[in-house]
């Protein structure tokens, strides 16, 4: 008979109900959108979708502390030691509940001030402040209050006191964010290395941060002209890192995909529509096969039951390369005009800032070649056992712990091993509680067969 953990069900079960309350609410919000305004004739659709990349912003943060929650979850039902893995400070307790509260409180305190939002604008429910000075009499300066409040609340609850996890843990996540900017001044980490490729991940969101500065800076109530489309500056930061930090490393084919990835960039500031298509669906080809054919040794020689582990990540990498590179057809001047109702455009003097307010945070990049060659390199063999260790990625869960332990405790053993010692055997794994993980032990009998002979692993 299976105990269930009462705490743990009560848990699930308000998670639950908060879900699918959110779900109906949400639903809610989009009735409201749809129904008609009142006075139609001075409802601006441009001056009421100005303040949404704010809104955006503080939801793809939300999204995130959902992602990490779940991916928490996740690895507790599978007894992973994430933790371990991340190299977490063992004195922080964070668990999947702390990352679920915080994110439903921020989601109900956004979907609140949204919707205040929206029901304020189509329907006139306070006065208007100042609204000669702004696009028309519709318009008013009460209306940025809703994003900075908003913003604020967030801001306040994340850096909320909790005896779990501390602002100094809290903290440590934006200097993982410099050491993976600036990787060859900074030793980087498994860790790191996972923030390098969330920042990689999510262009599409970091595109509505300068949008929301500007929108932040410029002048309340709006004024027509800049209530007009938004062209970010810094599109091709994040390529442009990884291209850099290619250029250190002997990948030359990996080099080739991010040249392709800059080309998208180059040519998204032409005019030509179709020639934008080609280079993107190009880049995007060359992106799956190096990803999928070399970069993960996924190939024709591996088994069935191996393809249907690792082809689900295929297709999501694919679509996120894809996905990433969408917003840039949207950013010449004869995309349609509906389609340039969604984005805000501030004046000349703002379009500056657009390129520096992202310049620290894309500067990140995707640093998985360079944490490969420096800082992991060195903890195996010889190269064919660190190809077959990674090739096991997608198909385990002791990446990190590979990564943790590389340039220390392996690197010694190593040593140890090629001049003859017979003493080693496998170790057990401290990155894991009881039970362990197929893939880690087909990992580390691998790498010790590797270290006492000179037997082929696979």
């Amino acid at each position: 008979m299976t105990l269930v953990n009462p705490i743990s069900h009560r848990s699930e079960l308000v998670l639950s109900f908060f879900l699918g309350s959110s779900l109906a609410l949400f639903l809610a919000i989009g009735v409201l959108l749809a129904l008609p305004e009142k006075s139609p004739k001075t409802f601006s659709e441009a001056y009421f979708l100005t303040p949404i990349p704010v809104f955006r912003v503080v939801f793809s943060y939300l999204l995130i502390l959902w992602c990490m929650g779940a991916v928490a979850k996740i690895c507790d039902q599978w007894d992973v030691n994430h933790l371990f893995i991340l190299n977490v400070d063992p004195r922080c307790r964070v668990t999947p509940e702390f990352f679920f509260a915080r994110a439903a409180t921020l989601t109900t305190i956004w979907i609140l001030i949204f919707g205040m939002y929206v029901v304020d604008y189509k329907w006139k429910v306070l006065p208007t402040v100042w609204a000669s000075d702004g696009f028309n009499k519709r318009s008013s300066f009460h209306f940025v209050f809703y994003p900075v409040v908003l913003l604020l609340l967030t801001v306040l609850g994340t850096l909320a006191p909790s005896t779990i996890c501390r602002n100094r843990y809290k903290l440590s996540v934006l200097q993982s964010v410099k050491r993976t900017a600036l990787a060859p001044v900074y030793s980087v980490d498994f860790a790191d290395n996972m923030v390098g490729d969330v920042l990689t991940s999510i262009a599409k969101p970091i595109e509505d941060v300068p949008a929301a500065v500007c929108y932040l800076l410029s002048h309340h109530p709006q004024e027509e002209e800049i209530v007009k489309r938004f062209i970010a500056s810094g599109v091709g930061l994040v390529i442009t890192d990884d291209f850099s930090s290619l250029l250190k490393t002997v990948s030359k084919g990996n080099l080739g995909k991010y040249l392709c990835s800059l080309l998208v960039v180059i040519v998204s500031r032409t005019e030509n529509v179709m020639l934008l298509i080609a280079v993107s669906t190009t880049a995007t080809l060359y992106a799956f096969f190096w990803d999928v054919g070399l970069d993960w040794g996924l190939s024709y020689r591996e088994s069935s039951a191996q393809k249907a582990q690792r082809y689900p990540y295929c297709v999501l990498q694919s679509a996120r390369k894809a996905a990433a590179r969408l917003p840039l057809l949207s950013t010449q001047d004869d995309a349609p005009e509906q389609a340039k109702k969604w984005s805000v455009l501030s004046d000349e003097s703002f379009q500056e800032i657009s390129g520096y307010s992202l310049l620290a945070v894309q500067l990140a990049g995707h640093l998985r070649e360079i944490n490969m060659g420096l800082g992991l390199m060195r903890g195996y063999a010889s190269a064919s056992e660190f190809s077959q260790v990674f090739t096991l990625m997608p198909t385990s869960v002791v990446t990190g712990t590979l990564a943790r332990q590389a340039g220390n405790a392996v690197g010694p053993l190593s040593a140890k091993a090629r001049k003859g010692s017979t003493s080693l055997a496998v170790q057990p794994s401290v990155g894991f509680r009881s039970g362990g993980s197929e893939g880690w032990r087909r990992v580390k009998a691998c790498r010790t067969r590797r270290m006492l002979s000179t037997t082929d692993c696979s």
